[in-house]
């Protein structure tokens, strides 16, 4: 993956998390719309110093942003924020939920066995 590719993802990973229009990240960023516009494209081509102000203002390290994701990465993300939502459910609701999550885990486990 290319790294305007991978920055596309983080930005829309980030936007999308945050619930943010394009106007309140270009103004949270502090890069215009119409740079931001190319970046979410994969197409722009950022200077190193716009990596290094992207990399402090998203709180991720520059690595993340220049390299494609690990193996298992989203994977783990979807992990983290599953189990936060289900802390935040009452004990009784926390236990089903659990249960269902770790049935889903088994059939995506033996989908990926076969």
């Amino acid at each position: 993956m290319s790294i305007s590719q991978n920055l596309a993802r983080i930005l829309q990973q980030y936007k999308d998390k945050n619930g943010l229009t394009f106007k309140e990240l270009s103004d949270e960023l502090a890069f215009s719309k119409s740079t931001l516009v190319e970046y979410f494209k994969g197409k722009g081509n950022p200077r190193v110093d716009n990596l290094e102000l992207l990399s402090a203002a998203l709180n991720i390290p520059l690595t993340e942003i220049v390299s494609a994701p690990l193996p298992g990465q989203e994977q783990a993300e979807t992990v983290i924020r599953a189990a936060q939502i289900i802390s935040n459910l009452d004990p009784e609701r926390q236990k089903r939920a659990l249960q269902l999550f770790l049935e889903l885990a088994a059939l995506f486990a033996e989908e990926n066995q076969n």
